[in-house]
């Protein structure tokens, strides 16, 4: 969408806990860039693919197990916020507010009883994406805000396209697929 990478909002479940509802997984890793400049350049292998995959499973499973950071930074800055504090300086950082300006917000379920799901921008200049994972496949939902300046839906649409024929091709070459066997 940019020609580079940006921060990258998906949401996780925390419904394990009492109050739990979301914790905010940050997927742009070393991992995941490195494997995307290996795509790019033409020789990704499958030790690049597995410690992308890697690293995002670890990701879900620490917010998954409330090991995240951001909702307990938000909860910080709310808790400052409510007693009249000055915001910490943490929060007045350009990093914090390059992080926080998602231009990619994601979410997905599996429900055998939805058909269709939709997941908007948490940005005003961003764009959303929902999807729907079923034992057949991948349901996609992209969204924008009309009129924003941001990317437009049908770009994200594009891209993930794109993406997925470009890493469908790589694990079809590097992940060869087993070959049938026969009792004959």
């Amino acid at each position: 969408l940019t020609g580079g990478l940006s921060s990258t909002y998906e949401a996780c479940s925390t419904q394990s806990f009492s109050h739990g509802r979301t914790e905010v997984i940050r997927p742009v890793t070393r991992e995941s860039a490195a494997l995307l400049q290996r795509l790019e350049e033409g020789d990704a292998d499958a030790a690049a693919l597995r410690a992308a995959l890697d690293a995002q499973r670890r990701l879900v499973a620490d917010c998954q197990r409330g090991h995240g950071h951001e909702r307990h930074l938000l909860a910080l800055l709310v808790q400052a916020e409510e007693a009249g504090m000055p915001t910490p300086g943490l929060f007045r950082d350009s990093g914090w507010a390059t992080v926080t300006a998602s231009l990619v917000s994601t979410s997905g379920l599996r429900s055998p009883a939805l058909g269709w799901f939709a997941f908007g921008p948490v940005a005003r200049q961003g764009v959303g994406l929902g999807y729907l994972l079923s034992p057949d496949g991948v349901a996609l939902c992209a969204t924008s805000f009309r009129g924003s300046g941001a990317p437009r839906a049908a770009d994200l649409a594009a891209a993930v396209d794109e993406a997925c024929t470009t890493l469908r091709g790589a694990v079809e070459t590097l992940i060869p697929a087993p070959q049938p066997t026969s009792k004959l």
